[in-house]
């Protein structure tokens, strides 16, 4: 099970691998063509950005 926050970047990683989505193929994607480190790499970035902002924003809240 998969959180629903990262839907639409999760897909984006999936059709960026070419196969069954996993660490693996992703990574193997991403070493094969600089287009796909590019975007892999800004969404990973982008993702992990909206976490800690999510995590900041709930240590503020409490």
């Amino acid at each position: 099970m998969h959180c629903s926050m990262f839907t639409a970047e999760r897909e984006q990683l999936k059709t960026l691998s070419g196969t069954p989505f996993s660490p693996s193929g992703l990574f193997a994607a991403m070493l094969a063509n600089s287009g796909a480190w590019e975007l892999g790499h800004s969404l990973i970035i982008n993702m992990m950005k909206r976490v800690r902002s999510d995590e900041m924003a709930n240590r503020a809240d409490v």
